[in-house]
């Protein structure tokens, strides 16, 4: 059973360090590709944490791993803040008073046309009305317009 709690403890590590590296839109809403490749991860995961042993108090032993490694990952954020900035990264602006940072657009993989489909949810039409686009740490894009003409 040790065997197992410690494939467990290096899975779950490893997974939240690839899905940290794939970037945040991979959290955000997930399209079909995303959701193939998370059933396809779950089960390949799942046949290397059993090994040989595919009973019913193993699955068990794997579960209760999970939920031991993420209350005790949740306690380590309150209790430290800033490591929970290297594991789930900090919001990215995008477009700052209108003028998109095509840098952190190309190292986030978020297209324009994602942005702007944001930004119409919000009745916003066109880039230069917006004051900050954010791509926040869930994967969403956040949109904050610029104020008025004649409003500071």
């Amino acid at each position: 059973m040790i065997d197992i709690i410690f494939r467990t403890a290096i899975a779950w590590l490893g997974l939240t360090i690839l899905l940290r590296l794939s970037g945040r839109r991979t959290l955000g809403e997930m399209s079909a590709v995303d959701l193939v490749v998370l059933l396809i991860t779950g089960d390949m995961i799942q046949q290397s944490l059993l090994g040989d042993d595919a009973s019913l108090t193993s699955g068990f032993v794997v579960i209760i791993t999970l939920l031991t490694l993420t209350m005790a990952y949740a306690k380590a954020k309150a209790v430290w803040p800033g490591a929970a900035r290297h594991f789930e990264g900090v919001p990215t602006v995008l477009i700052r008073n209108g003028k998109p940072d095509e840098r952190q657009m190309a190292n986030s993989r978020v297209a324009m046309d994602e942005i702007l489909e944001a930004a119409r949810l919000q009745g916003i039409t066109e880039p230069e009305e917006i004051r900050f686009a954010l791509l926040e740490v869930s994967g969403q894009i956040s949109i904050i317009p610029r104020a008025p003409a004649g409003r500071a």
